[in-house]
């Protein structure tokens, strides 16, 4: 009975394998946004500050898996820091239709026989595009594969939201631990509080920024306060710069 949909499941696993995402935001005060993920405005924002990747792309720099060593009884996994791309999200009024036999690029070359091949041994024209192994067809799916994780529609245009977008074809990412990426706290460039944060867990934020400061070195930290401007009507981060730390 369940075998239709578990169908349909596992051909959309094919088009659409595992990926993760972090957002961001260019405009962080816009209050909807405080109202939905930073509970009722009693959390905090985080202002980060980019790096250019090789492609002059902004992005942020992150402590990520890179290579694997060892056996297949213990492996070690060997870590980088690399800056990954910033994506602009897109906001369209539909989704774009997906050509089926022309998103399975991550197959291998017999699998891909299998969806390619009958069983008089025809072909299908759509794999001479495949196993031409054409270096504008893999830029095009790659681009079609990124361009389906940073659409949303319309309805979301006020997030101005970015995207970084954690894949890979040679590390196994189901493991929450292995997706946990650190960042610099360098990068960390300041913390934005709530119009609601509560003043006991300001203190504790900023205890454990002083903390981190002071490892590292580091003798400045913006602090912003989040409130509505009677001025302008609209919420604002206001500089808290009294609040400096002494070392």
């Amino acid at each position: 009975m369940d075998y239709p949909s578990r169908h349909v499941d596992l051909l959309e696993q094919l088009l659409y394998p595992d990926w993760y995402t972090a957002c961001f935001v260019k405009e962080p005060m816009h209050s909807a946004m405080w109202g939905i993920y930073a509970d009722g405005h009693k959390g905090v924002c985080l202002k980060f500050r980019s790096t250019l990747d090789t492609n002059n792309t902004p992005g942020l720099k992150l402590n990520t898996r890179t290579s694997v060593s060892g056996s297949k009884d213990e492996m070690t996994y060997h870590y980088n820091k690399v800056v990954h791309a910033l994506h602009p999200v897109r906001y369209v009024q539909r989704f774009v239709e997906i050509d089926f036999f022309r998103s399975l690029g991550r197959l291998n070359r017999p699998a891909l026989k299998h969806w390619y091949c009958d069983t008089q041994k025809g072909t299908s024209p759509v794999s001479a595009e495949i196993f031409a192994e054409n270096e504008a067809w893999r830029k095009q799916y790659w681009d079609n594969s990124l361009n389906a994780m940073t659409a949303k529609t319309s309805d979301w245009s006020h997030e101005c939201e970015y995207r970084l977008v954690l894949q890979s074809s040679l590390f196994d990412l189901s493991d929450r631990d292995s997706r946990k990426l650190k960042y610099d706290f360098s990068d960390l460039q300041g913390i934005i509080f709530g119009a609601k944060t509560l003043a006991s867990e300001k203190l504790e934020i900023m205890k454990i920024v002083e903390e981190k400061c002071r490892e590292a070195d580091r003798q400045e930290f913006e602090f912003f306060q989040a409130e509505y401007s009677a001025e302008s009507g609209v919420l604002i981060a206001a500089p808290m710069s009294l609040l400096k730390f002494k070392f």
